[in-house]
């Protein structure tokens, strides 16, 4: 079975019961960063932190869902240096029917790949993009998962192990930095409601009569941390009627 170099795929190694209780407002730096992630930034801050990946790797085993973590690992290293060895590999244990690391992916996206991979062995040339579509499907359900990450003991744990690694990081001041723009500084203060100037700033939404916008707006965010079922479904008829009816 083809897997990265250091990741666990054995279900029964997933902690039962990982620790919590860090400490909320000293790690509210790293936090931050992390509450205010797009899909186009997650590859590269998972490329860039192996302690968080190996993290978010075990919240995705314990959704049975690691293997979209494994082929998106798997698939970068082929688009940068791309093989029909390597091709081949990752479309017997990720893409074909019955491959023994299936990921879910729309048909389309599949028979996609097999007409590619077809014509990529009778030619003999590695065609780079072969699972650009792939790749983006799976990036988008495991930015699905990341909220259910960020409050979950895995969670929890990498901060932990920051601390212990980094504590000159997280001892710095509770609020936004200042690289970060001024749409994701108001994110993380509408999801940081403990914040003396979010606070403020719902006060203020009452006095103008908007604070529907921001009742919405955490609504919605709540909505969106939800996995996907008949729950969420359910959740987001309710909002339907909510604030649109």
């Amino acid at each position: 079975m083809l897997t990265p170099a250091n990741a666990n795929t054995n279900k029964n190694d997933v902690p039962s019961s990982p620790r919590s209780g860090a400490n909320s407002q000293q790690h509210m730096v790293p936090l931050l960063r992390h509450t205010t992630l797009y899909m186009n930034d997650l590859a590269a801050t998972l490329r860039n932190d192996r302690m968080l990946l190996e993290h978010f790797r075990l919240q995705l085993e314990s959704e049975f869902a690691d293997e979209n973590l494994e082929f998106f690992e798997l698939a970068s290293e082929y688009e940068e240096a791309p093989s029909l060895e390597l091709a081949n590999a990752i479309i017997d244990t990720y893409i074909a029917p019955n491959s023994v690391r299936q990921v879910s992916q729309p048909s389309e996206c599949k028979s996609g790949i097999e007409k590619d991979a077809k014509v990529m062995n009778e030619t003999r040339i590695a065609n780079p993009n072969i699972f650009d579509d792939a790749m983006a499907w799976c990036m988008t359900m495991m930015l699905e998962a990341w909220p259910r990450f960020l409050k979950s003991g895995y969670y929890q744990d990498y901060l932990a192990d920051l601390a212990d690694d980094n504590p000159e990081l997280l001892s710095q001041l509770d609020q936004p930095s200042d690289d970060l723009s001024p749409e994701r500084k108001l994110q993380w203060l509408l999801r940081n409601p403990s914040n003396a100037i979010a606070r403020q700033f719902e006060t203020y939404l009452k006095k103008i009569y908007a604070s529907e916008c921001y009742d919405f707006w955490k609504d919605l965010d709540a909505l969106m941390a939800e996995p996907a079922g008949e729950n969420k479904v359910k959740h987001a008829e309710k909002l339907v009627k909510l604030y649109t009816v």
